[in-house]
């Protein structure tokens, strides 16, 4: 294959810029990485697509240039500003089935590349004496653990945290660990059973974070996909989720604990930012909830529950660094030749 120069616009937002980190990485492998728009015969945005107008004013070679945005939405459809940004470029890549669906409604050539299931999962004992005595560790408790933000409504975390508080004579040794970014202050009336840890912590605190939850849950709405969930999964705790969006490309019944949902109108209540009531994303059935959380703390040590943990091992074997380059290259290979014929 002939190597391409490649532009890769990386997003400012921690998590995308995570992965579109080990996009680039990738594709750097069999191409060539330029540093200026100017250089580049195919460019990369990992923006979400906000404002792109903005973008091709800046940079007014784009017009010359094939440009693919990699952009991810969580609902059922796009908003307006989104709609019109996308169509300004000749391809969108994105990272799950339930993803393509939305973007393929507003643009006609949509490319699946799902996230690489990569991270560093190491700490230091330094590391894990921090994150407990962050926590209050106890050995004799159980922790379940969701990585959020609390101002994103989309994460749902008031109904977690309000069926967590419910279980509290049911599992009196269960802890919620809710782990928010550092500009949010934890409520003074927190219920007993949930712990809330919004100061900022390290990539190996985190990690010891991981090392030391027993279970990871997402009430969520919608997920483009689900990072947390994923890592999680590599951790080899036993994940509980909300059967809808994006999650459902490494998730299933035979891997993880999946709640019902019903899709519903995005309430009034949860509306925010570019997310409103025209749109549709999923309520997942609290008491369903309830019971995959107490089913996984009182089966904890089980073969259902230890053989969920090794089906999940090997499902995201799939999503490796060679599988996920390869899908790349040779979606470039197709562009370079789509290009070739154009007269």
């Amino acid at each position: 294959m002939n190597s391409v120069n490649i532009y890769y616009e990386l997003s400012p937002y921690q998590s995308h810029r995570r992965v579109g980190n080990v996009y680039r990485d990738s594709l750097g492998q069999q191409h060539r990485l330029v540093n200026k728009v100017e250089d580049a015969a195919v460019v990369i945005l990992h923006l979400e697509p906000h404002n792109y107008g903005k973008i091709y004013e800046t940079y007014p070679c784009l017009a010359t240039k094939y440009v693919i945005a990699y952009c991810v939405w969580e609902a059922s459809h796009l908003p307006n500003t989104y709609v019109a940004s996308i169509k300004m470029v000749q391809e969108v890549w994105t990272c799950s089935e339930y993803c393509l669906d939305i973007f393929a409604r507003e643009h006609r050539k949509v490319t699946y590349i799902p996230h690489v299931i990569e991270r560093s999962t190491g700490c230091t004992e330094n590391d894990m004496s921090t994150v407990r005595q962050l926590i209050g560790y106890d050995p004799t408790l159980m922790y379940f653990l969701c990585i959020t933000k609390l101002w994103d409504k989309r994460k749902n975390t008031k109904c977690l945290s309000r069926v967590f508080e419910t279980l509290s004579a049911e599992l009196p040794n269960a802890r919620l660990i809710i782990k928010s970014s550092g500009d949010y202050i934890p409520p003074e009336n927190a219920p007993s059973n949930i712990i809330y840890v919004s100061k900022h912590i390290t990539e190996g605190q985190l990690n010891a974070l991981f090392r030391l939850s027993d279970a990871y849950v997402s009430a969520h709405h919608s997920e483009g996909w689900g990072l947390s969930m994923s890592d999680a999964m590599l951790f080899g705790i036993p994940v509980i989720a909300t059967a809808y969006s994006g999650n459902l490309e490494f998730m299933n019944e035979a891997n993880s604990f999946l709640v019902k949902a019903q899709e519903t109108h995005i309430a009034e209540s949860d509306c925010f930012g570019k997310f409103d009531h025209t749109m549709r994303w999923a309520e997942p059935d609290r008491e369903e909830l309830r019971k995959a959380i107490t089913f996984v703390a009182t089966h904890y040590d089980g073969p259902l529950v230890r053989g969920r943990v090794v089906q999940a091992k090997r499902s995201i074997e799939q999503f490796n660094r060679a599988c996920v380059s390869g899908m790349m290259f040779n979606r470039l290979r197709q562009i370079e030749a789509e290009r070739r014929r154009v007269p």
